[in-house]
């Protein structure tokens, strides 16, 4: 199981860029190229499901009426293309990263879903809805 495709990372960074990106060795071999990108699919799928393990919501997600929630697609997707991008070796330094925004996207994903201010429309709640004692590491002694 994915949470997303070859064709929703190519919507967001653009086809020429994706298989580009999954060109390791740079001679266009079609089929490195595609077991590239569907090795870097299935990573953002473990990463994401480590990531969030623990959050309000249950991981791995399960299909609802055939579809993920959308935010877990966009998350996937922008994934696939950052772990791909960063497979190339292209980055040199912060100000030649192409990708760094995305990049801070699904940083900024994580944190939302697992600090509540995100919330997944089409799957439920795992927590309860009562006070609990959280731990701040000061002593009351």
């Amino acid at each position: 199981m994915v949470y997303s495709v070859k064709a929703d990372t190519e919507s967001i960074f653009g086809p020429l860029n994706v298989s580009k990106w999954a060109d390791l060795n740079n001679d266009a071999d079609s089929t490195e190229i595609a077991t590239r990108i569907t090795w870097s699919i299935q990573e953002a799928y473990d990463q994401i499901n480590a990531r969030l393990y623990g959050c309000r919501y249950t991981v791995p997600f399960t299909l609802v009426s055939a579809a993920y929630d959308p935010i877990i697609v966009t998350l996937s997707a922008r994934l696939v293309g950052v772990l791909l991008y960063d497979n190339r070796k292209l980055i040199d330094t912060e100000e030649v990263d192409e990708v760094l925004n995305h990049r801070k996207m699904v940083e900024r994903t994580y944190a939302d879903i697992h600090g509540g201010r995100l919330s997944l429309l089409v799957y439920t709640e795992r927590a309860v809805d009562y006070p609990q004692a959280i731990a701040s590491g000061i002593s009351c002694t």
